[in-house]
């Protein structure tokens, strides 16, 4: 039986190791949240400039198969709204020291939605703090449930590790869209 001071000392430096394990992951997170809003965000954005003059490319890259949105697709309503995106940006800012995420998608008419622009932004926790709705056309309730653009669905029963598997995913696309 371990003695209560060797008890007492293995708490004490436990409890320590914890201490110091929580400050280097606020440090990181603060450091990985600055990066993104400055040097990386400037080069996403000159990218961007650059892509947005290709026709075709986001909904080409969506069902590239390296993509790593691909695994998250059904394979037969997905595809066919990716090739209907014509514009795709993740937007990276802080605000009240927490980083925000928002997906903006403009998509042109197809046979599963109405064209226009959709987005969801989300905080570092993951929780949603404002959406552009999907606007669904008429006789597409079934196909919409398993669709990875029902993330652009307002609605309280949404898995929260889909949200953030999702948006992780759009997220490396748009970082690296050439995988």
């Amino acid at each position: 039986m371990i003695e209560k001071r060797v008890r007492d000392k293995l708490s004490e430096f436990s409890s320590a190791l914890k201490e110091v394990d929580e400050k280097r992951f606020k440090k990181e997170s603060e450091l990985a949240v600055s990066y993104r809003n400055g040097e990386i965000e400037k080069h996403l954005q000159e990218r961007q400039a650059v892509l947005a003059k290709i026709d075709g490319f986001w909904g080409t890259a969506f069902g590239g198969e390296g993509s790593p949105i691909a695994p998250l697709m059904n394979k037969t309503v997905d595809p066919k709204i990716a090739r209907a995106i014509t514009a795709f940006e993740v937007k990276f800012f802080t605000q009240e020291g927490k980083g925000i995420r928002k997906l903006v998608l403009t998509l042109r008419p197809n046979m599963y939605t109405e064209a226009g622009e959709i987005s969801r932004t989300i905080d570092s926790e993951g929780n949603t703090t404002d959406i552009q709705e999907i606007k669904w056309k008429q006789g597409t309730e079934k196909v919409r449930k398993d669709s990875v653009f029902s993330l652009f669905t307002a609605s309280d029963d949404m898995d929260p590790f889909f949200i953030q598997e999702t948006f992780d995913a759009f997220d490396g696309l748009y970082q690296n869209p050439f995988i």
